[in-house]
Order: structure tokens, then sequence, then C-alpha cells
């Protein structure tokens, strides 16, 4: 007997095993160009679902007046006027756009570079971010969407694998948290009292610094918008937003959004550069740098 055909069996079946392993990593491969994955519909269903509502959010016709300004704290009525909003239509959607930012994912022990888009409506506390990069050569897929009071995170490694979902309580807060951040930014959207599923409630403070609590969806965030000297928003900061990094949850946990490298547009001021940190154990962990944000309203 050949020692060849000895020796056939075995290399058989190891080809077949190198093929088998060439077709799975060709299809991994595959599958990390597309432009579709089970994640990213998932988003786009939460996109439709908060644009939908756009009847009860369509207020384009209205404007900006002094008389929205009557009942607010001087550093808040400040940055409107610094700002440029008065006689601008109030918009129905905000939309954040970057191509470069460096994010704090859940799950992982550094930032992430990702480009994200993210969808923020004015009238209804609703906002969802699609982040997106890639970690190891492999597509990195991080969704946190705050839909009718009810905020999930995920976050989907090769499209199909899933690292992380979170959910519950205290994740719906953290939405209702990241909207009022985000929502001084919008044209009129923290202006009225709230009569969309919320309630709106400033409080004084000092010069440069006002409270605002937020009632949405039988949640109550509390928080501080800052002014600096230049009457734009320096800081939004607040216990809202619980600590999620793996399977650890810290929760209270401080959370600020700082607001940075104004630019003149034709909606009127708007900071390019958002970071995000969060305080826990006494010490500053850096959430998101993001520079170059595009910011659009309509």
């Amino acid at each position: 007997m050949k020692i060849s055909s000895l020796f056939a069996p075995l290399h058989n079946r190891i080809a077949k095993w190198v093929r088998r392993v060439l077709l799975g990593v060709g299809l991994v491969s595959i599958i990390q160009i597309l432009p579709w994955s089970p994640t990213l519909w998932w988003a786009r269903r939460n996109d439709n679902r908060i644009i939908s509502r756009e009847p009860l959010a369509n207020r384009g016709a209205d404007r900006i007046s002094e008389a929205d300004l009557r009942n607010l704290p001087d550093p808040i009525r400040r940055y409107i006027e610094t700002v440029g909003w008065i006689g601008r239509p109030r918009p129905s959607f905000m939309r954040i756009t970057t191509q470069a930012s460096r994010m704090l994912v859940a799950g992982f022990p550094s930032p992430v570079a990702m480009r994200f888009t993210q969808l923020n409506a004015a009238a209804s506390p609703e906002r969802q971010r699609v982040a997106r990069g890639r970690t190891a050569g492999l597509a990195l897929e991080a969704v946190d969407a705050f839909v009718n009071g009810t905020d999930t995170l995920q976050v989907v490694s090769a499209r199909l694998v899933p690292l992380l979902r979170r959910a519950g309580r205290d994740m719906d807060a953290s939405g209702l948290a990241a909207w009022i951040a985000e929502a001084i930014l919008i044209p009129g959207a923290l202006l009225e009292r709230g009569d969309h599923n919320h309630t709106i409630i400033w409080t004084p403070i000092d010069d440069k610094s006002a409270g605002i609590t937020v009632k949405a969806f039988g949640l109550t965030v509390d928080g501080v918008f800052t002014i600096n000297g230049d009457g734009l928003v320096h800081s939004f900061t607040t216990d809202g937003r619980p600590w999620v990094h793996g399977r650890r949850h810290y929760r209270p946990a401080g959370w600020t959004m700082t607001y940075d490298s104004w630019v003149d547009t034709a909606g009127g001021k708007l900071p390019t550069m958002l970071k995000t940190f969060w305080h826990v154990d006494g010490k500053d962990t850096q959430g998101l740098i993001s520079k170059n944000a595009t910011i659009t309203f309509w």
C-alpha cells in the first residue's frame, strides 16, 4: 500500500475544512461592505417612526418671537438672542452628522473611531444616534434610540454579532437627558412649557446658569445649562444618564455635554465640536469627541 493512499483521506478532510474557512472568510468580508444590516434596518425604522409624527411637530409656519422669551431665565434669554433665533421659524427636526468622532462605546474599554448620524425631534422628546466604525477590520454599529419614551442601546459587530443590548427605565431616563442636552440647539424646542408628551420647567440659578426640568413619558430629568461670557451655551450637566460600561452599571452618574467652536450659519450660530464626559467615582471619562459636526434643520 502506498503511503500517499494512507494520507489521502486526511488530506481530503483538511482540504474540505480549508475551503469552508475560505468561504466563511469570503462571506464575512462581503457582509462587511454591504450597505444593509439588521441593525441599520432597525435604525431606519426608528427614524421613520419619529418622522411619521411630523404632523404633531410641524410648526414651521410659527416663528420665534420676543414673547417666547418672557418667562425664561436671563442666561437662556441671552443665549437665544446671541444665536439669532428671534424671527426664525421653528423647525420640526434636527440632523447632526459627523465623519470623524471618537466615542466611548459600551462594551469597549477605550473610545473608538466612529462616524454618526443623529435625528432629533423638536416638539416631542425623541432622538436616535447611529454610529458606525470598524474594530479589528470588522464593521461596528452602535445605535442609541429614544423613541416614544423607550430607550434602547444596541452594539453589533460584523453586521450580525450582537455585543451589547441595554434597555430599561434607567436607559429611558438616559435618552430623555440626551434629548434635553441636544434640544438646546434646536430653535424653539425648549422655549415652550411643553405640550407634546412633556412639560418643561426653567429655574433661574445665577447670571451664567439656569436649571431645567423635563417631564415626559412618566420620566423626570433635571439638569443645568451654563452660558459663557459670549452668550453661548458652554455646557449641560445632569445626573439623569446612567453610566453603562460593559456589564457594569453605575447610577446615579454625572454626565456633561460641552459645546465649542461655534460658527455662523444660515440657521444662526451653531457649535461644530461636541464633547461628553461621564463623572463616575470621582473621575471624568471622555464619552464623545465630535469635531466638524454638521447640524441642519427642517
